[in-house]
């Protein structure tokens, strides 16, 4: 028997080379919250450790430069009316616990 002919011929398909796309299959939402949750502590991890170098870098420099720290300090926080009073209820106090010093020495 002969077969019908149809109006356009069949195109043969073409051979690209390229296999198809593996389906992937669909990951339940537990395996999604997991996968997230395991994500986060990385990163929270990897931050810790980013974190504490920081800070190990902070207090050594604080300990290096003190001093330079504490003037900046004041001189931000204080006015220099309000230093030179400082100064002059520190000489008075220090003048104070020399003479209880002296008194105490005798």
């Amino acid at each position: 028997m002969a077969r019908p002919k149809s109006a356009t011929p069949a195109k043969a398909k073409k051979a690209t080379g390229k296999a198809a796309p593996a389906k992937r299959t669909r990951r339940s939402p537990y395996e999604l919250v997991q996968e997230l949750k395991d994500k986060r502590e990385r990163l929270q991890e990897s931050m810790n450790a980013r974190l504490s170098k920081l800070d190990q870098r902070i207090a050594t420099l604080q300990t290096r430069h003190e001093d330079k720290i504490k003037v900046s300090e004041l001189l931000a926080s204080r006015t220099p009316e309000d230093l030179q009073k400082e100064l002059e209820l520190l000489r008075s106090q220090q003048s104070l616990v020399r003479k209880a010093l002296k008194a105490r020495a005798k």
